[in-house]
């Protein structure tokens, strides 16, 4: 893990090295701590002071003239100096940031739950609304026990979208109790201000997939003056190296001014300061604030991914302020000049109707030599962006794959540097994307295979398919087993009917008709009778029931009843119906392997 002291060394040049001395801190805002503060700086007599905000050393380095880059948030009440410069934004920023989600999402019934006076900055700020609906809650050490019975409040009053200016520790606390109470599914909403350098811990709900945005400071990975990697990247981190990075600068401005003998100025100088950092752009007013804040905004997922989006402070419009979808990176190439001055270097592949050589000089497609999709495409994207380009056929004529001598084609060229971009109908596979990158397709294939549905007939006997001729033979065998048992039963006990007891022919018409649910008068009377007759209701019952249900089924066809599922149901079928075994098992391999060779000739 970097250290602090690290940082100093990365910093270092040959032109001019720094020390760094840890300072004691000495807590309390009085003038002992004032005091205590001063003796410690003119012992060391340090160029600068980077670190977290303490009220002692920010006073005494006011008051030795020594700039103080404070690395966490300022105190409202703290007066402007030249020499206290602020890396991390205000909590008026965060509170326009809070201001601006809720506004760029349309949330409208909003629960503030803080524990700092920035939070009450927050909350004022967000009920200056008239369309919103606010409600706050001040977590405090008595009342964090409670908090779990005031989501129980909000969640009763619908107000769905739950804004969170805690401190870490309360922070998870919040977050699983609003897990307990099923409120991490929709229509809630969780909007989470950081305004420290400690990075909350919430990799635990990445699985809830609940709706969570994360406000911080800004860490940019792709900047080339922030010498942290992503391993070592952290909001402590990255405000430090900021501030030392900073105070370097200064340090070379200031015996650049004592060796011209020019009076040197610290809010000039603080003023005319255009760095980038991690933290983004590193421009500050005269007294020490910066000019622009930068927020990273992050979605649960970011946190595995390490995608984010971005706040900034100065645009005037909302839209421009919030982009949740462009990384600082991404903004901040945007509004400069990406392009170089020379004409970018593109590599092609003849792949009609892509890209072909013109066969009509005649026709203007807006290129001398070559036309096609991806040529028309490349022509718009130039005229859009302003960039001038030069065509190059790849020497090889191949798309590119990892050979063992290494790579091939368009890939060797941009992976040699012998080409800024490759334009062709590029097929994305994992090796290819491990070197180069790639844009999102403009269009997909894949194979088809189109079967003929079968005819489907319905024959006279159609309505014996339900059942098997097993179970149609066993129903035959239970009707008369069952017709012989009620005459015989009926006529043991004597029973009142008389039909049943001594007419056998009554005793099966009177099971048929059980069995086809018909009105029959008259029934048995007899204990042992009813029995019989009771068990075959109940088998004519399940019987009628299961045969009404799977006729619906069998006179319906659908798409599963084809019989071509895979490749080898093909070849079968070609065998069947052409009636030639041994050339038809011979073609299909011909012709897969044909097309599969096809295919990566195509796709290079």
């Amino acid at each position: 893990m970097l250290d602090q002291k690290r940082i100093i060394e990365l910093v270092n040049n040959e032109n001019r090295s720094f020390t760094g001395v840890a300072l004691e801190d000495h807590g309390s805002d009085d003038v002992a701590a004032f005091k205590k503060a001063v003796q410690s700086l003119r012992k060391i007599r340090p160029e600068a002071v980077v670190g977290r905000y303490s009220w002692a050393y920010a006073t005494a380095a006011e008051h030795m003239r020594i700039p103080y880059f404070v690395t966490s948030m300022t105190p409202r009440d703290q007066p402007e100096s030249p020499y206290l410069i602020q890396l991390f934004p205000s909590g008026t920023a965060f509170a326009q940031a809070a201001d601006d989600t809720v506004e760029y999402y349309k949330l409208r019934k909003i629960a503030v739950f803080h524990d700092t006076e920035i939070g009450q900055v927050v909350l004022e700020k967000l009920a200056q609304k008239v369309q919103m609906e606010v409600t706050g809650f001040f977590v405090t050490k008595s009342n964090l026990p409670g908090i779990k019975d005031h989501l129980k409040i909000i969640r009763s009053h619908y107000f769905n979208t739950i804004v969170t200016i805690l401190n870490p520790n309360n922070t998870i606390k919040l977050l699983d109790e609003g897990l307990k109470l099923s409120m991490f599914s929709p229509p809630h909403k969780w909007v989470l201000l950081n305004m420290g350098l400690t990075e909350y811990a919430l990799q635990k709900y990445v699985d809830s997939r609940a709706n969570i945005t994360v406000l911080r400071l800004m860490m940019d990975l792709n900047s080339d003056s922030c010498l942290l990697n992503q391993a070592d990247m952290t909001l402590e981190m990255a405000a430090f190296q900021d501030g030392v990075q900073l105070s370097a600068h200064i340090a070379a401005m200031k015996a650049t001014s004592d060796h011209t003998q020019r009076r040197f100025s610290i809010r000039r100088t603080v003023k005319n300061l255009q760095l980038e950092g991690c933290t983004g752009k590193l421009e500050f007013s005269k007294f020490g604030k910066r000019k622009e804040n930068f927020l990273q905004l992050m979605t649960l997922q970011g946190y595995l991914t390490g995608a984010s989006g971005t706040w900034r402070s100065a645009p005037d419009k909302l839209n421009q302020r919030m982009e949740p979808f462009r990384s600082y990176s991404v903004i901040s190439k945007i509004n400069a000049d990406i392009f170089p001055e020379k004409p970018l270097r593109i590599t092609i592949i003849i792949e009609p109707p892509f890209i072909q050589k013109k066969t009509d000089n005649s026709i203007d497609t807006g290129h001398p030599v070559f036309e096609g999709f991806c040529i028309d495409i490349l022509i718009e994207m130039s005229r859009l962006l302003g960039f001038k380009y030069n065509l190059s056929e790849v020497p090889d004529g191949k798309f590119g794959s990892l050979k063992p001598y290494g790579w091939t084609g368009m890939i060797k060229e941009l992976v040699h540097k012998r080409a800024d971009v490759a334009v062709a109908p590029f097929q994305m596979s994992t090796e290819r994307a491990e070197v180069v990158d790639f844009t999102k397709p403009f269009m997909t294939k894949g194979t088809t295979v189109v079967v003929k549905r079968p005819d489907h007939r319905i024959g006279m006997f159609q309505f014996l398919s339900p059942f098997s001729h097993v179970v149609w033979s066993a129903i035959f065998v239970a009707f008369v087993g069952t017709s012989l048992m009620l005459f015989g039963v009926s006529r043991v006990n004597s029973d009142r009917q008389a039909k049943y007891a001594h007419n056998l022919r009554e005793s099966f018409w009177y099971i048929w008709g059980t069995l086809l649910r018909g009105s029959l008068t008259g029934s048995p009377h007899a204990i042992s009778s009813r029995i019989v007759s009771s068990a075959w209701w109940f088998f004519a019952l399940i019987i009628s029931s299961i045969y009404t249900a799977n006729l619906a089924a069998f006179l319906t066809i659908t798409i599963s009843d084809v019989g071509i599922n895979t490749a080898a149901d093909l070849a079968i079928q070609i065998q069947v119906l052409h009636g030639f075994p041994s050339q038809a098992s011979s073609l299909i391999p011909q012709v897969v392997g044909n097309r599969v060779r096809d295919h990566r000739r195509v796709s290079g």
